[in-house]
């Protein structure tokens, strides 16, 4: 291919660079490759990408909903106070889990905020469930693992997994998921993250 002179140069780029900027890249270089002698408005088929093509109508709030999502990520934060333990804690709504849906959890980080660890005569461990009335299991963590600014993750020392989580199937359809305390206790008030997937 013979080399441009400045004056060509300076020819196709203010011919090209509006171009570029009204239609894009891709169909400016398409129309060169197909041999366009020249680029205009005519030789585009501006029906195709015009601002009306892509109206908001399409892009509404209304037609991307979670029900028509094939898979919805999700990552939510809760305090649980020890005192409290016992009540659980919503993290995850059933509300943000579409009909016929799971929640699926991939991720946990359970942080003890504070110097006192989780102490009670009764009480012996900290869940995670789903809120279905028979309750799933995400995770428990046992009450001696629940020490001064601990940070637990799903593999660490005392943790144990339900079995939906490790076999991968998910928890119950239409469910979102709570942590709780099997009994109230003393101690620092705990943060827990949670993340994974709806689908």
């Amino acid at each position: 291919m013979a080399n441009l002179t400045v004056d060509q140069a300076a020819e196709i780029d203010a011919m090209t660079c509006p171009m570029i900027s009204k239609y894009g890249l891709g169909t400016v270089i398409r129309a060169l490759q197909l041999g366009v002698g020249g680029i205009n408005d005519g030789d585009i088929n501006t029906a195709k990408l015009a601002d009306s093509a892509v109206t908001t109508a399409k892009i509404a709030d209304a037609n991307v909903t979670p029900g028509k999502l094939s898979e919805i990520p999700f990552q939510r934060v809760g305090k649980i106070t020890a005192a409290g333990a016992a009540t659980p804690v919503i993290l995850l709504a059933d509300t943000d889990v579409p009909a016929g849906k799971k929640a699926y959890v991939d991720g946990v980080l359970i942080a003890i905020n504070g110097a006192t660890p989780w102490t009670d005569a009764t009480g012996t461990k900290l869940s995670l469930v789903d809120n279905n009335g028979s309750p799933v299991s995400v995770l428990d963590v046992a009450k001696a693992n629940l020490i001064a600014n601990a940070i637990i993750n799903m593999a660490s020392t005392g943790v144990t997994l339900g079995a939906n989580i490790i076999t991968g199937v998910g928890l119950t359809a239409g469910k979102g998921i709570s942590v709780k305390g099997d009994h109230s206790f003393a101690g620092s008030d705990i943060y827990v993250t949670i993340r994974g997937v709806i689908k």
